[in-house]
């Protein structure tokens, strides 16, 4: 689900729909990617792994496609799911994150402590902490 700044429902997601440090900056996004799973198929509750699987999938095309247009895609976690889910009406599907889509901003204008998380070197684990090769996980 997209919703575009200027919306009513973009308006009252960054009102109540975003955590703390999300809601001070992630407004000025030119749109929300709202990433819903179905809980539901035929009739039947769905398989959580599946649901996720697809929700995952969506999400990285969401994100290259994105890239591709020249914008940027910054998925959220600090959420109120339950609030989300009530703006927009999500009846069977589970709200899982939230994408800020727009183009680059800048630090200029910016708080102290946004600053500080965008100039700080950011890690990710080796290899070797997330993948297992022809052995048990440990």
């Amino acid at each position: 689900m997209i919703l575009r700044k200027g919306n009513e429902l973009h308006e009252q997601v960054s009102e109540v729909g975003l955590n703390g440090f999300n809601r001070a900056w992630a407004s000025t996004a030119s749109a929300y990617a709202i990433v819903l799973a179905d809980t539901m198929h035929e009739g039947e509750i769905r398989d959580r792994a599946e649901t996720f699987f697809d929700a995952g999938l969506a999400s990285a095309f969401l994100a290259l496609q994105t890239e591709a247009l020249g914008l940027r895609a910054h998925f959220m976690g600090g959420i109120n799911r339950d609030e989300i889910a009530e703006i927009v009406g999500a009846v069977n599907r589970e709200v899982i994150c939230v994408a800020a889509i727009g183009m680059q901003g800048t630090l200029e204008n910016q708080s102290d402590e946004l600053i500080k998380r965008e100039q700080q070197i950011r890690t990710r684990k080796a290899p070797a902490e997330i993948y297992s090769v022809d052995s048990t996980i440990d």
